[in-house]
């Protein structure tokens, strides 16, 4: 937290406010359980949540150096290229999770055309008068 500015991160804003409205829509039934749970529901549950995202990356940082030196500490050891097979896998998933994202991202572009188109129908059936402009702002 910047404390010229009075600003946090907007990756704390939203956890924090997907929290709040969390507890918004689920308070009446949050207030008939017990107090543990509540305190679960309430408290709890958001910092195990919150502390399993932001330490998973690091997690995940330390298990990848102890493979890497793994590996390179048994290529030295007993010969071999064990490494280079490791680095070649993962070069080769880091590349098909990439094509994943880049057919993911083809496919909501695509359901967002089909979108628009969809509501572009709606506006046209429910108001009679509704002109469809050719650019994407209407407003300007």
């Amino acid at each position: 937290m910047s404390k010229e500015t009075g600003q946090q991160p907007t990756v704390i804003q939203d956890f924090l406010s997907g929290r709040r409205e969390y507890l918004n829509a689920f308070d009446d039934l949050i207030r008939t359980y017990s107090f543990l749970r509540r305190l679960w529901c309430r408290y709890l549950f958001w910092a195990v949540c919150f502390l399993r995202i932001r330490l998973g990356s690091y997690r995940r940082r330390i298990v990848r150096a102890c493979i890497s030196a793994y590996y390179r500490a048994v290529d030295r050891l007993f010969g071999g290229d064990r490494y280079l097979c490791y680095l070649k896998r993962s070069v080769e998933r880091a590349d098909q999770r990439q094509a994943e994202a880049r057919a993911s991202d083809g496919r909501l572009r695509m359901y967002a055309g089909v979108n628009f188109e969809l509501r572009l129908l709606q506006e046209a059936l429910q108001n009679p008068h509704f002109v469809a402009t050719p650019h994407a702002h209407q407003d300007r």
